[in-house]
């Protein structure tokens, strides 16, 4: 998703977006596009901005709340290219993460009511990794087979 987080009059609140996410098990990965903070590459003048000088966003607006919202929930990723040369690099990191992805499975040991929302947890015991994982699902009914009818 491309977008700077705004709503600009849709019909469905927040939440319902978010559930729509979730139930077509989607990961989101945004790319903010608010320019209130994005960088060309100079400072003053003609002084070129140095690494220190660009070092991460400090303050996220609404919409951008809203983007990390999406990838936390969906278990994505948002990204804030802070110079327009930063952009391609977010595509880059995208895709790295989209090639790295383990799929994970699990049968519950309770039957899960239908349609309920469950949350997960997924963590890890090695040390120096991130996890990013959709915080829950909604459970669907069993398709166990039907005994046969006389």
């Amino acid at each position: 998703m491309i977008s700077d987080g705004e709503d600009n009059l849709s019909d469905h609140a927040l939440s319902d977006a978010i559930e729509g996410a979730i139930r077509a098990e989607a990961s989101i990965y945004a790319i903010s596009t608010n320019t209130e903070w994005i960088s060309t590459g100079t400072i003053a003048g003609d002084r070129v901005a140095s690494p220190s000088d660009l070092s991460h966003k400090s303050h996220l607006g609404p919409g951008d709340k809203v983007l990390e919202k999406f990838a936390d929930q969906s278990g994505g990723r948002v990204f804030f290219p802070y110079r327009v040369d930063d952009l391609a690099q977010s595509f880059v990191d995208i895709g790295s993460e989209l090639r790295s992805q383990y799929f994970i499975a699990y049968s519950p040991a309770n039957t899960p009511t239908a349609d309920k929302y469950r949350r997960i947890e997924v963590q890890t015991d090695r040390k120096g990794l991130i996890v990013r994982s959709r915080k829950g699902y909604y459970a669907i009914a069993s398709t166990s087979p039907s005994p046969p009818s006389d």
